[in-house]
């Protein structure tokens, strides 16, 4: 033992001791007066969040310390007992009372001014506002309260923990007194409470009751109104306001997780009770009538611009996020029965009044962002849509502008999500008609119907349109997949003789070649119809546009295939939906179109002479403003010869009636049928 040296302290692979680690970070440590008052705060709040004032007063005095309330001076059982009694005497008691004692005054006088608070507020009544009698007992109270503050005589931070120990029997109109009389702020109250989570649950569960009761109290409604509108106002000022403007404390961090967790329990309760579905005047549908009152503009005049910006914002992409459920197929399958007409009023109401504050431009980015990075409740979605082509015009051109970025995006990637994104919102658009958005037919033909397509720069480009179009064939609503195959419909067989080819155009790949114009090329797909046996003539429904038989995709011979396959498939699908094809009308409108039942129930076996009536009435119409027939006749008279001489002449010829279009138009339109 005697040759072995101990290791240098500081020799490398030794570890040196506590001490002088410690030693070390202590010097090396700056002095900062900032952190070291931080540490003083932060100690004395623990201290102060800590103390029990009941083990206090039990030490120092035998009987139990809720025998010290303001019973005996003033009585609560009276409401005109405080001004028998001075509040200058009561004063003087709890003095007296605190250095008999010895404790401070402000902690004895919190104590007392709470238990008689819990007294009051347990008498049975209103489970979250006060009754008359209630109202002067607290009165009273207050003016307690306010002479022992203004005195130096009460203590904020004891009082509100005192209450926190009660808030199962604590009235939230009672709480709101508080704040109004100065007494103590709902805010601090608030961030008072020990717990998050149990002032969040709290204050959600008496703000719901609140609203469920704001219309049956009629004498109140004055301070209901005003109660939820402070509660609010605190509320949003809190979630949304930015910390550098109130100063960042460990209390304001907690405040603003609270805040922002009452008003997102406050909106998932709505939309809950809107998806579970709300039966009018019932408890809940007051509530959420209440709760979206709230985004009307007199009564968030009282909040600064900015967070109240800020939370219309949160709110929008709250709804728009909420329950995620519905897949890309169930909006496919779903979406005409979430137009405006069918949205529940209340929801249109929350999004009108989103909007206001929002601007359609930024509602319509907000749309983006959240279909981009979110998974997204696609009701929600496509009802936003809705509400915001229908009341607010100038959002048209924004929703086209947007679908025009998703279609480009989606062919220069080939991205699936933009373009599932761009044809649901073009469908749900054209559901509301040509007053709030072009049809899907124009926007169909727009887009893939020229040679200047999103389709037609190269083959992947046509293979991609054609795939996607496939896949969403088992998902297609009947009205769809009807405009897709009613005249594309074949089998394996391809047409014997070939649509007539026309030069190529300027600046267009050269494999894909227009047929002749769309007339050609539509009279190309009617004919395929004498190719392919007749489905199933079950059960009838109307095609609602002709989307792909007037303005079909433009396809190169080179290329045809891919269009027969996608039909066969189209055709197939709408055989196994017992479908009819060969009764399509000439005019349809999507947006007035009903489902395959209530069709087939409303018209029964009159369906194609009920839509050859409407045909007619819209040709004669079109006929009396151009002077032209118009080419749905003109190519029904060449290529849908069955559905012309059998419905469409007779519905013509049939003698009008008063009301409907002059038989001088018909004798004109006649004859201008016979020359073509």
């Amino acid at each position: 033992m005697a040759g072995l040296r101990r290791p240098d302290l500081w020799a490398p692979g030794c570890r040196r001791p506590w001490e002088e680690l410690l030693a070390g970070r202590v010097k090396r440590r700056k002095h900062n007066p900032e952190s070291e008052q931080k540490l003083k705060e932060s100690a004395v709040q623990l201290l102060r969040r800590h103390l029990n004032l009941e083990d206090l007063l039990l030490e120092v005095e035998d009987p139990p310390c809720k025998k010290l309330c303001l019973s005996k001076l003033i009585d609560c059982d009276r409401a005109e007992a405080c001004s028998d009694r001075s509040s200058s005497f009561i004063g003087s008691a709890l003095r007296d009372r605190a250095l008999r004692l010895g404790v401070p005054v402000a902690l004895l006088a919190a104590r007392m001014v709470a238990y008689s608070m819990e007294q009051v507020c347990a008498e049975p009544g209103h489970p979250v506002l006060l009754s008359s009698e209630q109202r002067k007992k607290v009165a009273s109270l207050l003016d307690v309260a306010q002479y022992l503050l203004a005195h130096s005589m009460f203590s904020r931070l004891s009082f509100c923990q005192e209450l926190w120990r009660v808030q199962s029997s604590l009235l939230l109109e009672a709480v709101w007194r508080l704040h109004v009389h100065s007494v103590v702020s709902l805010q601090e109250l608030l961030e008072s409470h020990p717990e998050a989570q149990a002032v969040t649950v709290w204050l959600f569960g008496n703000l719901r009751v609140l609203c469920e009761q704001m219309e049956a109290s009629c004498q109140s409604g004055d301070t209901t109104r005003a109660m939820l509108s402070d509660f609010v106002q605190l509320l949003v000022l809190r979630a949304f306001q930015d910390n550098s403007d109130l100063g960042r404390t460990m209390e304001s961090e907690k405040m603003s997780q609270v805040a922002l967790a009452v008003l997102q329990k406050m909106l998932n309760f709505a939309l809950d009770s809107l998806a579970a579905g709300l039966q009018e005047e019932s408890p809940a549908h007051k509530a959420v009538r209440c709760w979206f009152d709230v985004f009307s503009a007199h009564s968030c005049c009282v909040i600064a611009p900015d967070p109240l910006k800020k939370f219309f914002h949160h709110t929008l992409v709250q709804t728009l996020t909420h329950s995620p459920m519905l897949k890309v197929s169930d909006a496919i399958q779903m979406q005409r029965e979430w137009s405006f007409s069918r949205t529940h009023p209340l929801l249109t109401s929350l999004y009108c009044r989103l909007f206001i504050m929002l601007s359609p431009e930024e509602a319509v980015r907000c749309l983006q962002e959240v279909l981009e990075e979110q998974e997204v409740n696609w009701q929600r979605v496509l009802s936003c849509v809705s509400v915001l082509v229908i009341c607010f015009p100038e959002a048209q051109q924004l929703v086209r502008d947007w679908v025009a970025r998703l279609m480009a995006g989606a062919f220069e990637r080939f991205h699936l999500d933009s373009m599932v994104t761009a044809f649901l919102i073009v469908r749900q658009a054209a559901l509301e008609g040509p007053a709030a958005f072009l049809s899907y037919a124009d926007w169909f033909k727009a887009s893939f119907g020229s040679s200047h397509g999103y389709h037609s720069c190269s083959k992947k480009a046509l293979v991609f349109l054609f795939k996607f179009l496939s896949d969403l064939v088992p998902w297609e609503a009947p009205w769809y997949l009807q405009d897709t195959a009613s005249v594309r419909g074949v089998g394996c067989r391809r047409p014997t003789v070939p649509p007539p080819a026309a030069p190529i155009h300027g600046g267009l790949h050269a494999d894909f070649q227009p047929f002749c114009g769309g007339l050609c090329f539509a009279g190309w797909c009617l004919s395929l119809l004498s190719i392919a046996p007749a489905p199933s003539q079950g059960m009838t429904h109307r095609a609602l546009s002709q989307v792909h038989i007037l303005s079909p995709p433009l396809v190169p011979s080179k290329y045809r295939c891919l269009l027969t396959d996608y039909i066969s498939l189209a055709r197939t699908r709408l055989a196994d939906l017992k479908v009819s094809l060969e009764n399509m009308g000439l005019y349809e409108d999507v947006s007035l179109a009903g489902g395959i039942t209530e069709v087939s129930a409303s018209l029964g076996g009159n369906q194609p002479r009920s839509q050859a009536a409407q045909d007619v009435e819209k040709a004669i119409s079109m006929f009396e403003h151009t002077g032209k027939v118009p080419a749905p006749v003109l190519e029904a008279s060449i290529f849908r010869r069955p559905y012309y001489m059998s419905h469409f002449l007779p519905a013509l010829l049939t003698p009008r009636v008063d009301g409907q279009n002059s038989p001088v138009s018909v004798c004109r339109l006649l004859p201008s049928l016979r020359h073509c």
